[in-house]
């Protein structure tokens, strides 16, 4: 199933930026490289300052950062260096049909030269669900099609099956023994709401094309619900982050007296003077106006993962409310915001890159 991603010599040489104790490494690229007789290296920690030369040092011509750490390269200044990437191959989950995801993908290929192949895939099901084919079309925001390892639907309430194109959540099941995992550990009851109806529920939404090719939406918990419409928060980010002076953004609930969610924008602004009223109004010129956020929270940096660099957001959601701006109450900014902007102030252009 591995030489189906790319057109792969043997003995090439595969540099991941993940460490041994993530999933990826002995679950996907050691057997990968182990298949090709590929040469694997690593290193100790992820650092955008320093992959472009690492790639060159190694002289790696297959490589795997997820999206998020995409991101930060792009936040690097450029440099006649980035050439070491073109032709290098990218293997690794790039976010799928998220609008931001596949901006930034974009922006990657083009900037750097390289390749880049979007999978889907999952540490409880061990392997590949789909990945996309050198040799295949590639649809613009699918993970290609699905590998033949399992068997995946898309499903809505009940887990009934939805048709070819409509969104649900992603269900996966196996095709052969012991290739998926039993469950989790010392919870039970986790275990039991995941592993339903003979399919594992991945909390992933996403839809299956007329010619089998899976599209990642989004996280179910990725979702808001208000005023009676459901919507992504990918969308809102998107606008967001295409404001000037924004470089990251992140979309959270906030739970309402009317049972549903209120929007509140987490941000990273380079602008000392940053204006959330001006954002707003921003946003209000391009979404519908449930979408449009009530709530603005200026932050230093988003927590991210280690390995992945996604977007932790449930710490965001943790966060105190009396951190963010209110626009019921537009003339009380937080205390904090202060710091938070002569910080960026005075960080300029290092922002977001890793040490």
């Amino acid at each position: 199933r591995f030489d189906s991603i790319a057109t792969f010599a043997k003995h090439e040489i595969y540099f991941s930026v993940l460490q041994l104790s993530h999933a990826w490494t002995p679950l996907l690229a050691l057997p990968f490289c182990l298949y090709f007789g590929h040469l694997f290296c690593f290193w100790k920690r992820w650092s955008a300052s320093r992959f472009v030369e690492s790639v060159r040092f190694f002289g790696a011509t297959i490589t795997d950062p997820f999206i998020g750490m995409i991101a930060t390269l792009l936040q690097t200044p450029p440099s006649t260096a980035d050439t070491a990437l073109k032709g290098v191959r990218l293997v690794s989950g790039l976010g799928g049909a998220d609008p931001v995801a596949m901006r930034l993908r974009s922006e990657f290929e083009k900037r750097f030269g390289a390749t880049t192949f979007d999978l889907y895939g999952f540490t409880e099901a061990t392997g590949l669900i789909a990945v996309e084919k050198e040799r295949n079309l590639r649809k613009p925001g699918s993970s290609g099609q699905l590998s033949g390892w399992y068997d995946v639907v898309t499903v809505g309430a009940k887990d009934v099956p939805l048709a070819p194109g409509v969104t649900g959540e992603i269900l996966v099941r196996p095709r052969a023994p012991y290739t998926v995992g039993l469950g989790y550990h010392n919870k039970p009851e986790v275990t039991v709401r995941t592993w339903c109806n003979l399919w594992i529920h991945t909390g992933d939404l996403g839809y299956l094309d007329e010619d089998g090719y899976l599209f990642f939406v989004g996280r179910k918990n990725h979702f808001l619900r208000r005023r009676g419409e459901l919507f992504s928060a990918a969308e809102v980010e998107s606008v967001l982050i295409s404001y000037p002076g924004i470089v990251e953004a992140a979309v959270v609930p906030v739970k309402s007296e009317f049972a549903e969610d209120e929007v509140r924008a987490c941000i990273v602004s380079r602008d000392a003077a940053f204006d959330p009223q001006a954002l707003l109004a921003f946003c209000r010129d391009r979404v519908a106006a449930f979408k449009v956020p009530r709530y603005v929270d200026l932050l230093e940096t988003l927590p991210r993962t280690g390995a992945k660099r996604e977007i932790e957001r449930f710490k965001l959601q943790e966060r105190d409310l009396a951190l963010a701006w209110d626009s019921i109450a537009p003339e009380q900014i937080p205390a904090h915001w202060l710091v938070v902007q002569s910080a960026h102030s005075n960080r300029g252009e290092n922002h977001g890159e890793e040490a």
